[in-house]
């Protein structure tokens, strides 16, 4: 991760008087075990408590503003919930069959100029979506990030190009509707639903440990898309576009008179602000807030029962636990 980086998710929690937020006891951060998601985590929270007090050493040996914070990580073969996706030989059996759409075949042939423009000039044979996306987050991290200057023949019409037949094809692909097709809940499902079901689990007492009020969970662009994905709302909230870095989507389980209800809420990148999305859910009611009991019930759809039956590299089973009572958490993915 680069310096950049490292200050930008930092400044996302750089929020005065965290000991009055949560403490560090009662929070839970999960990372993918590939080694910037990691970094993230370590940025974000590194901000999260640098205006803390009561969670370090007050020590002129000890660096400044710094608290360490444990993060977990599981064997990259079975984290299904961070890596959508991730050594799913069903999911590939899924892909090849949207893939073969003559509709979206017809799109690619379409698009095939482009492709050779970027072959021819950038040495990188493109004839899949993997090498596709490899270049267009090289060049979007270029421009975007870095406000470089890009070879000439990218243009602002080429890039708009490249970025569009990303987006749209990645959306596809990954389980939205398009090009004749509904949206492929199974996909959906595999991709997404493991992390869905791992924070409707985190907000049950059964599998949470009482004093965890605040689970963190530091991923990739994809993932947080994969998990929109579950909610019908990708689309709604992003169009195809993918998710910016230091994007930030939370969770929350409110306790109110009527009984608990979530609220989910999104934060574009590290200069927007937190915005409340819960009215772009299927199946929730279009207000600020959802009844859990609706929001469990129309998320049932996309919970596995046990991913590794499809997923048969796998043996972690956490996935296949049923849902019981309800606990008031907070849930939070970067």
């Amino acid at each position: 991760m680069t310096s950049l980086g490292i200050l930008t998710l930092t400044a996302i929690f750089l929020l005065a008087g965290a000991d009055q937020l949560v403490q560090i006891q009662a929070i839970s951060i999960i990372s993918s075990s590939i080694p910037r998601c990691i970094q993230s985590a370590a940025a974000n929270f590194a901000g999260f408590y640098a205006e803390s007090s009561s969670t370090r050493p007050q020590s002129a040996s000890w660096p400044s503003g710094w608290t360490p914070v444990p993060i977990i990580t599981r064997p990259d073969d079975v984290d299904h919930a961070l890596e959508p996706g991730h050594k799913c030989p069903r999911v590939d059996e899924l892909f090849a069959a949207r893939s073969s759409n003559q509709q979206f075949v017809k799109y690619w042939a379409d698009h095939a100029p482009t492709l050779l423009t970027i072959t021819e000039n950038s040495g990188e044979t493109i004839t899949d979506f993997s090498a596709l996306g490899n270049f267009h987050d090289c060049i979007r991290v270029e421009k975007e990030y870095y406000n470089w200057t890009l070879p000439s023949w990218i243009t602002e019409k080429f890039y708009g190009n490249v970025r569009d037949l990303t987006g749209r094809t990645a959306d596809f692909i990954f389980g939205n509707g398009d090009f004749g097709e509904d949206d492929q809940n199974e996909i959906i499902m595999l991709r997404g639903g493991a992390l869905l079901k791992e924070m409707l689990l985190n907000f049950q007492p059964v599998y949470s440990p009482g004093n965890i009020k605040y689970f963190a969970y530091s991923a990739h662009d994809q993932t947080v898309s994969a998990l929109l994905r579950t909610l019908g709302a990708k689309l709604k909230l992003l169009g195809h576009d993918n998710p910016q870095y230091a994007a930030v989507l939370v969770f929350e389980l409110w306790n109110g008179s009527n009984g608990p209800f979530v609220k989910v809420v999104y934060s574009a990148d590290a200069n927007s602000e937190f915005r409340v999305i819960t009215d772009l859910i299927d199946g929730c009611p279009m207000t600020d807030s959802c009844p859990y009991d609706v929001f469990r019930a129309r998320s049932r759809q996309f919970l596995p029962n046990n991913i590794f039956m499809r997923t048969p590299t796998s043996t972690f089973s956490l996935m296949s636990a049923q849902l019981t009572e309800e606990k008031n958490l907070n849930v939070l993915l970067i």
